[in-house]
Parts: structure tokens; C-alpha cells; sequence
């Protein structure tokens, strides 16, 4: 990120900043055209990006559950606010990281790339135009 000129001289984000981090579960997770998505009930994100991003997802008329099964993992709510308890003392890049993690069903994988490849850019070119 230090190559884009977004962050401060504190390593913070100084513009909203999308991270996806795309995971793949079998289909008996939650179905065969199934995507959950994992925000640590809404602590890797903000309130509002959390609720544009679902929304995009929603209008692709694809199964979506949220913070059921795999609500993420704990180092995406690290990399927004850091870790001071492991004695590494790593300060995270602030409320501007926001980060989700996507875990697409084995049939959505095999079956349907194209259309998950043009679901997923869209949903980047938006939030640049939408949060910058």
C-alpha cells in the first residue's frame, strides 16, 4: 500500500481501502451456489461499506449468508486495528481497512467463473467511484 500514497506517515489509510479475501467452501457449507461472507459481525469493516457490499452481492441473485459458519478470520480484524496483545505491538492500518472474507461454494467456483470474475470487478471499480 505504501507505493500508492495511501497511507499517512503512521502507516493509517488515508482513503477507504477494500481488501477481498476470496476463500473457497464445499457446496454441503450452505448450498451449491452459495457465498458466505465473514466480517467478524461487522469488525473487519464499516457499518457502511458492510451494507454496500451486501447489497451489490445481493442484486447477483446468489445465495449469501453473513458471520454464520465462517465469520472470518481473526487477523482480518487485526489488520484494521492492529494487535497490541501478542506483544508484536502491529497498530493495524485504521477504520479505512476494509476487509471481507468470501468463501464461494465449489460449484460457484467450477461452474461459474466468468460470472464471478465480472461480479467481484464490478464490485471494486464501485467502490472506488463509491468510497474515494
Amino acid at each position: 500500500m505504501k507505493h500508492t500514497g495511501i497511507l499517512n506517515e503512521n502507516d493509517k489509510l488515508i482513503k477507504p481501502y477494500l481488501h477481498l479475501a476470496i476463500h473457497g467452501i464445499r457446496n454441503t457449507v450452505h448450498g451449491p451456489l452459495s457465498i458466505e461472507i465473514g466480517t467478524r459481525s461487522g469488525k473487519t469493516c464499516s457499518p457502511e461499506v458492510k451494507d454496500w457490499f451486501i447489497e451489490k452481492l445481493r442484486r447477483c441473485n446468489l445465495e449469501i449468508q453473513i458471520d454464520k459458519k465462517k465469520i472470518g478470520d481473526r487477523s482480518k480484524i487485526v489488520h484494521r486495528w492492529g494487535d497490541k496483545i501478542s506483544g508484536l505491538y502491529y497498530f493495524g492500518y485504521g477504520s479505512n481497512f476494509n476487509t471481507f472474507q468470501i468463501e464461494i461454494s465449489r460449484t460457484l467456483r467450477e461452474n461459474y467463473q466468468d460470472e464471478l470474475i465480472d461480479i467481484f470487478s464490478d464490485i471494486i471499480i464501485s467502490f472506488n467511484e463509491t468510497f474515494r
